[in-house]
């Protein structure tokens, strides 16, 4: 590659969920393995999807001001839950272990860690940036 196409770039900014990390995946395999956990069960892929929707509500309705962020972290699953037929009762718990496991399973998008060795061996200085 000719690195003459990072002239005068010093600094590079990575949005790390959604950008770097494929986020919906490690939250697939973080909401999969707690459901062996607590015994819910088999949490399939429209699961997942449902899943995925609400956490989306739930978040854009706090950067709206509308919620905070423990409303959040509880709500999205209390809504899941119900949705499901679930014991909201272990939400807490439920989320608790979510945010460990979370960072259990690490994915990258296709082609993200070639361009960022190419930056590295361009000299180019990268920093991860995030808002979780």
């Amino acid at each position: 590659m000719d690195m003459n196409i990072f002239e005068g770039i010093k600094v590079v900014l990575w949005d790390i969920d959604g950008t770097v990390f494929d986020f919906f995946e490690a939250q697939k395999n973080a909401i999969r393995t707690l459901f062996k956990q607590f015994n819910l069960g088999e949490c399939d892929d429209e699961m997942l999807m449902d899943y995925d929707s609400i956490n989306h509500k739930y978040w854009k309705a706090l950067e709206r001001g509308e919620i905070t962020k423990p409303q959040v972290l509880t709500g999205r699953f209390i809504e899941f839950f119900g949705k499901y037929n679930m014991d909201v009762s272990i939400v807490e718990a439920f989320n608790d272990e979510y945010q460990v496991r979370l960072g259990d399973t690490v994915s990258f998008f296709p082609g993200v860690l070639d361009t960022i060795n190419t930056l590295k061996a361009a000299g180019i200085l990268q920093c991860a940036v995030t808002n979780g």
